[in-house]
């Protein structure tokens, strides 16, 4: 059964300085119609903004079946002991005879005490940090659509686990997997397992392995299709991630390819993020399976940047294939860029480029997925990095309309407030219990660059958005400081 994904809404609580937040990203209307969902968020410094991606990639990170890293107890608001992330998904069938579900996932994370209550970080080699966090309630709720009665069906809960004491529930649920699995202490292994590896229970390999290949009732394939859509369909790109670029070290970039079906429908078969070293003297070594796939991904996104960035294209070179020390067969790959000026094709090293266009390499073969496919979903930190006001308008006028997919977006630069409609923005506030809204009172003929700005200035929402600073106090800190 082949499955398209969308993210309706996140709620998160105590995440960085979000206490409560929660941001509506789609409509059921506009997935069933394949319909775009594009969404920009907006606000102050420090407000909120990047407390979202951070949750979409600790999301990612869960349901891909890893670890979760220690630096998510630094995401952990600092006057809390947890946090939580709630998300609401709506899963649709290729095949329009089945009912469709919507889905929420509740992650409850922790942060690990000792046994003297006292915060701790203990190492246990230099390589394997003992966890400081960890997930302790996981609950997956669904409803199905009911073709026959053209109506939902009420939310129930499929699973819900406290890793505390390795509580399962409903028990009827827990029965069936434990049948199935034919190991009565099934849950308790895996249980200890999940909380010592700080990994989810419900993304286990040996869990989603199990319903995978066993005639547990269809609402199980819930773990699996959120499992697969974690890891091929939805992509998390933070600013960290392009921090490396920016000293020349490396890039991450996303490839993926894609093909269509008979049907018309838009595929992949390959899909990863590499990092794309930009030092000749340390070359990223690839197995020569992937390069064909690379080199396709490659030109694919050449389409578009010749036409966003008239004259220029992508290109590498590919060493001789050897074994590396993992007895694999590999090759050395190195990226370049072309540019023709005056009828002259200028070849240099992708380091030496600026790092708007790093930036525009990183995720543009994700975009033009999400463009022509509604299984893709990308969350990108600061989407107008580097990139010149005008393109990051025209990129999303075409976007909007256009697309098929879900990018949701942080930013400062105020074009996308002239180009996206007044309900593809979501703002930040200056109240952490509240950390998210949309604007109120804006009129059909209102340009949104100009009424946000006057809101920010005069304050006249339900909340406020903009924590005043004064120019006066900032002069005179200036003076004092220089006079330290």
């Amino acid at each position: 059964m082949k499955v398209d994904i969308r993210i309706l809404n996140i709620n998160l609580k105590n995440i960085k300085n979000v206490t409560n937040g929660s941001v509506v990203l789609s409509t059921i209307e506009d997935f069933i119609n394949s319909k775009s969902s594009i969404k920009g968020i907006y606000g102050q410094n420090g407000s909120g903004k990047t407390a979202l991606i951070s949750a979409m990639k600790i999301f990612k990170n869960i349901a891909s079946g890893d670890s979760l890293t220690n630096d998510v107890f630094d995401f952990i608001n600092i006057n809390s002991n947890y946090a939580q992330i709630e998300i609401e998904f709506y899963i649709k069938f290729h095949d329009r005879t089945l009912g469709d579900y919507i889905t929420r996932l509740c992650l409850n994370l922790e942060k690990i005490k000792d046994n003297t209550d006292l915060l701790f970080y203990e190492k246990k080699t230099n390589s394997d940090p003992k966890p400081r966090v960890f997930i302790s309630r996981e609950k997956l709720e669904y409803k199905k659509y009911d073709i026959s009665k053209e109506a939902w069906q009420s939310y129930r809960t499929l699973l819900e686990v406290n890793l505390h004491n390795s509580s399962v529930y409903p028990k009827y649920r827990r029965n069936e997997i434990i049948k199935s699995s034919n190991e009565e202490s099934f849950f308790k292994i895996f249980t200890n397992y999940a909380r010592k590896e700080a990994k989810s229970l419900f993304f286990l390999d040996e869990i989603t392995g199990l319903i995978n290949n066993s005639d547990l009732p269809e609402e199980y394939n819930l773990f699996f299709w959120l499992k697969e859509f974690a890891i091929e369909n939805l992509f998390v790109l933070d600013s960290r991630d392009l921090g490396f670029s920016f000293i020349n070290l490396y890039l991450p970039m996303n490839f993926k390819t894609y093909k269509k079906d008979s049907d018309g429908e838009v595929s992949s078969d390959f899909s990863g993020v590499f990092p794309v070293f930009l030092d000749e003297e340390d070359l990223f070594s690839i197995p020569i399976s992937f390069i064909d796939d690379i080199n396709h991904s490659l030109t694919c996104s050449n389409e578009v940047l010749k036409e966003i960035i008239p004259g220029f294209s992508i290109d590498t070179e590919v060493s001789q294939p050897f074994v590396d020390k993992n007895n694999r067969e590999v090759a050395s790959i190195q990226f370049f860029s072309n540019r023709r000026i005056d009828g002259v094709k200028q070849r240099l090293p992708l380091k030496y480029e600026s790092d708007g266009i790093k930036r525009i390499l990183s995720f543009i073969n994700i975009i033009i997925g999400l463009y022509n496919s509604e299984s893709i979903s990308l969350f990108i930190d600061e989407l107008d990095s580097g990139i010149f006001e005008f393109l990051l308008g025209e990129l999303l006028s075409v976007l909007e309309p256009f697309a098929k997919g879900q990018l949701v977006f942080t930013s400062h630069n105020f074009r996308a407030l002239e180009v996206l409609d007044k309900n593809n923005l979501i703002f930040t506030t200056a109240n952490p219990n509240n950390r998210y809204t949309k604007l109120k009172y804006v009129q059909a003929n209102n340009n949104m660059r100009d009424f946000y700005y006057r809101n920010l200035v005069l304050d006249y929402q339900d909340e406020t958005l903009y924590e005043p600073t004064n120019t006066a106090r900032i002069r005179r800190a200036f003076r004092k400081a220089g006079g330290l």
